[in-house]
């Protein structure tokens, strides 16, 4: 099978290396589409979010950093659109996916020339956090308003799952939610039932 990048290439060795020999190339087109998205030209814009229902699910996407035999092997092909308002309602966050890509052209002597391009698509959630931010700054965002609720709220029940591919980064993410977790449930209990602030 071929790879999911290789642009039609069944010989995955084949595509690795003519992936690593336009690179230069590659990394210029999502350095241009980065430079797109933080500007005011964007290319496609963000859909709003359908409401503010407490009880919607919501979807949060987070990108980790690559690892030093990443970078010297490939080169980053994910772009976050980055935006941490998990619970309000304006536009959605996007993760952008960059997809390099090898065509054939001829002129008109028949002679072939390779055309390096990219096929950048968007997935949307309701807020992404990139590789810079930290497990606190996530759990901030999106499990302490829930353990609030759950502790000072009447008693509300939530969920929070980690789903991801092996090396996505689920259990760095998941053991620091945890941590957060004891924290906040250490100070919260005694807040949320003697009303007294710890500090």
């Amino acid at each position: 099978m071929g790879n999911s990048a290789s642009g039609g290439f069944e010989d995955s060795t084949a595509v690795g290396a003519t992936r690593q020999e336009h690179r230069e190339e590659y990394t210029a087109c999502i350095a241009a589409l980065r430079a797109e998205l933080s500007g005011a030209r964007r290319p496609a814009p963000l859909p709003a979010r359908r409401g503010t229902d407490d009880a919607r699910p919501r979807i949060v996407l987070r990108k980790r950093p690559l690892f030093e035999r990443e970078t010297a092997a490939d080169f980053d092909v994910i772009t976050a659109d980055c935006g941490g308002d998990v619970w309000g309602a304006g536009a959605a966050s996007a993760f952008w996916v960059t997809r390099p890509m090898l065509g054939l052209d001829f002129d008109l002597t028949l002679t072939v020339k390779p055309v390096v391009y990219t096929e950048s698509h968007a997935f949307y959630a309701d807020a992404v956090f990139d590789e810079t931010r930290s497990t606190a700054e996530l759990y901030a965002a999106t499990v302490q308003p829930l353990v609030a609720e759950a502790l000072c709220g009447g008693g509300a029940q939530a969920t929070v799952m980690c789903f991801g591919q092996t090396g996505s980064g689920k259990t760095h993410t998941t053991s620091g939610i945890i941590e957060e977790l004891k924290r906040s449930l250490a100070s919260g209990v005694v807040h949320c039932r003697l009303g007294i602030e710890l500090t």
